[in-house]
């Protein structure tokens, strides 16, 4: 009988444990979730960027 507040305290310590864990990787993944979508969005840009700069320079080309 003597063991079981320990066993208890340690019990609650494993839970809050993981459930912090749990949160903090949540926390995380949306993070790189959103991190993910900026990148998706800047190489969008830079690949519109590129098209243009493409097109510019083969009318340049075209009127030499």
């Amino acid at each position: 009988m003597k063991y079981l507040l320990p066993i208890c305290f340690f019990a609650l310590f494993a839970i809050t444990s993981c459930s912090t864990s749990n949160k903090k990787y949540e926390a995380e993944t949306i993070e790189m979730e959103n991190l993910e979508e900026e990148l998706n969005e800047t190489a969008e840009e830079l690949n519109a960027e590129t098209e243009d700069m493409t097109h510019d320079v083969d009318s340049l080309l075209e009127d030499i």
